[in-house]
């Protein structure tokens, strides 16, 4: 009888631990499902002759991660011009053709912000920055829209006075050829120009705060891209063993102790201001913006919303001044033209807002490089919060994500000789009547897409391009440039449709005596 209760609670136990298992399966198996990503009706889904088909599907890795210009290619070819999707790491996309960005660029229900939170991982810890720039009551947009704007007169001086004091701390004042790992000078006068205009001197110089600006950036960039390479079942899990994503906890937690006492100082020092003196009244950084504008909001992270602002504005620009510095390299005849008028200009006007809009080829000098060199072979991204049609009829469904093809950059319908670099390009197109004020830097249209379009477009382009004329002038006027003897520019990199310029490549520099005094130009000679 014993026996016979024994094996009846054996049976038992074991009947217990299947119907657990079995559950278990249910819900791994729901879950699964649930997070599979699936595509979209009516569209051709486009890949590379089923390579890796399998694998693709457990990593959640595609043909478009390293293959990215052909799977495009492909694609136009297959549609004719139309639209089609493309997995990507973060998922399915319908590729839209460049000749409807014009039409959905002010759409209300086409979003970028919650486009972008997919693609930067903006939900996982760590991505605080990230998080903060996607607020629903778009604080930080504003922040950057209205106040960095507005204040791009006021700010010039401190500009230049950090870009030469960065300069120097690198460059140096040898005339003798040094080599240098040109794209992480870059990245450093880049973090400290911007800091000195989001945040004053002090933070600008404070040299664990640059560390964090610069490695939260590129940390921020390493560590989507590496979620994104995980299957969606497995991140949850999977983020808090990434050693990337180990780093950019640490740099947040790190911020805020860091910045705990300089807000506090800093929103002290604007209460003690207002009403004594309107000219600083007037004046701040984003900490006091961030305040003022989040009277009638939820309150403000002031340090996630300093690190938004470093990953807004040091990958871009860095990559822009690194691509501006190579092409040089490449082209150098182009330098003394662009030193000429950077002369002239600071000469007569000095350090001003008005000074950077006189200085024509310079502007034409980065738009042609930004068209030669994009950042990526797709732009306006966005999450159709609604369904959309298309004039063509197609019909974008609710909660598909979007892009526009940016390969018109290299239309020979739109640009004569694309494939030429063109340093005077958009210099002579504005010569044309009425396109005087077209063909700027920071111009968006249906044939300029690279700070997007409508009204989405990039809302920190204007200091963006300020910054990167600042640079430039301090870096050509004091110091000559050429890649290693026996030595050519390597191709860029390209990872999911991303473009960045090779951070390996080698640059020698020399110091060379200027025309003028580039912190004094008004007064003569140096």
């Amino acid at each position: 009888m014993m026996y016979i209760y024994a094996h009846d609670d054996v049976n038992h136990f074991f009947t217990s631990i299947y119907g657990i298992f079995g559950v278990g399966l249910l819900f791994v198996v729901y879950y699964i499902f649930k997070n599979l990503d699936r595509p979209y009706s009516g569209f051709p889904i486009i890949s590379l002759d089923n390579r890796n088909k399998l694998w693709s599907i457990l990593l959640d890795a595609s043909d478009f991660n390293l293959h990215a210009e052909e799977v495009l290619e492909k694609g136009k070819k297959v549609t004719n011009g139309g639209c089609y999707q493309v997995k990507t790491p973060s998922g399915y996309k319908i590729v839209v053709p460049s000749r409807f960005a014009h039409e959905i660029r002010n759409h209300p229900d086409l979003n970028l912000g919650q486009h972008i939170r997919v693609d930067l991982m903006a939900d996982y810890a760590g991505f605080d920055g990230v998080r903060e720039g996607l607020r629903r009551d778009g604080l930080m947009v504003d922040v950057v829209r209205m106040d960095l704007t507005q204040s791009l007169g006021r700010i010039t001086d401190d500009l230049a006075d950090e870009a030469s004091y960065a300069v120097h701390h690198w460059l140096g004042n040898s005339d003798e050829w040094r080599t240098h790992t040109i794209k992480d000078v870059l990245l450093d006068i880049v973090a400290r120009v911007s800091t000195r205009a989001f945040a004053g001197r002090d933070l600008a110089r404070d040299e664990p705060w640059i560390e964090i600006a610069k490695q939260y950036t590129v940390n921020s960039m390493q560590g989507s891209k590496e979620l994104l390479d995980r299957s969606p079942i497995l991140r949850p899990i999977a983020q808090w063993s990434m050693p990337t994503l180990k780093k950019l906890r640490r740099q947040v937690r790190e911020a805020r102790i860091l910045m705990k006492s300089v807000v506090e100082k800093q929103l002290a020092e604007r209460r003690a201001a207002v009403g004594s003196s309107e000219k600083f009244a007037k004046a701040g950084t984003a900490f006091v913006w961030m305040a003022e504008r989040a009277k009638q909001r939820a309150p403000p992270d002031f340090a996630a919303g300093q690190l938004m602002l470093s990953v807004g504005a040091i990958h871009t620009t860095t990559e822009n001044v690194t691509h501006c510095i190579l092409q040089l390299c490449d082209n150098p005849s182009i330098a003394q033209a662009l030193r000429k008028e950077m002369v002239q200009v600071l000469r007569e006007s000095g350090w001003n807002k008005a000074c950077f809009h006189k200085m024509k080829l310079l502007d034409s000098f980065m738009k042609e490089v930004q068209r030669y060199h994009p950042m990526s072979l797709s732009t306006m991204h966005r999450k159709a919060e609604a369904q959309v049609t298309l004039s063509d009829g197609t019909t974008l469904p609710k909660g598909s994500r979007i892009m526009i093809l940016n390969d018109i950059l290299r239309d020979p319908t739109i640009f004569s000789e694309p494939d030429k670099f063109d340093a005077y390009r958009f210099y002579n197109m504005r010569k044309l009547p009425c396109e005087e004020n077209k063909h700027q830097f920071t111009t968006t249209a249906e044939d300029a897409l690279s700070f997007g379009h409508g009204r989405h477009a990039c809302p920190g382009r204007f200091f963006a391009s300020n910054e990167i004329k600042i640079i430039l002038c301090l870096l050509l006027l004091q110091y000559e440039f050429r890649f290693e003897p026996g030595y050519s520019r390597p191709g860029d990199l390209i990872f999911a449709g991303s473009i960045s310029a090779n951070p390996t490549i080698k640059v020698q520099v020399r110091a060379r005596k200027p025309e003028i005094d580039p912190m004094n130009p008004t007064d003569g000679g140096t």
